[in-house]
């Protein structure tokens, strides 16, 4: 968050200004998802009445409407002039905000043991 970073927080995506975002956005509405909206339309009355059997209709319109999806969300990112990487770090579908974690990288040390030679001083155990 802005108040909790301090004045030097910047966002972790180039926000667009207002015009762009203005523009972008009534581009995308008007040219982009009118189009798209229009031939799935225009192809599910046409499945509907050529196919042979309801579920290929409703199974071939899903399908069309799944492409539509992937088709439509980068084609907005870049009327709005956004990175096509925007929507990877926050899903649609997820409230929960995510945050990253620090990365720790521990340093290990380098332990040297020193070996002591046996004196000839020290008495050793003679067995009997």
């Amino acid at each position: 968050h802005k108040k909790k970073e301090g004045k030097e927080w910047e966002p972790s995506i180039p926000v667009p200004d207002l015009k762009t975002s203005a523009l972008g956005m009534g581009a995308f509405l008007g040219i982009s998802c009118n189009l798209r909206y229009q031939l799935l339309g225009g192809a599910d009355r046409w499945m509907t009445e050529h196919l042979t059997s309801l579920a290929g209709a409703v199974s071939a319109t899903a399908l069309g409407r799944v492409v539509n999806n992937q088709v439509g969300e980068p084609t907005r990112l870049f009327a709005l002039g956004l990175p096509m990487h925007a929507t990877m770090a926050k899903t649609a579908g997820s409230a929960i905000p995510q945050f990253t974690k620090k990365k720790v990288v521990k340093k290990r040390r380098k332990v040297v043991k020193k070996r002591v030679a046996p004196s000839s001083d020290v008495p050793t155990a003679v067995a009997a």
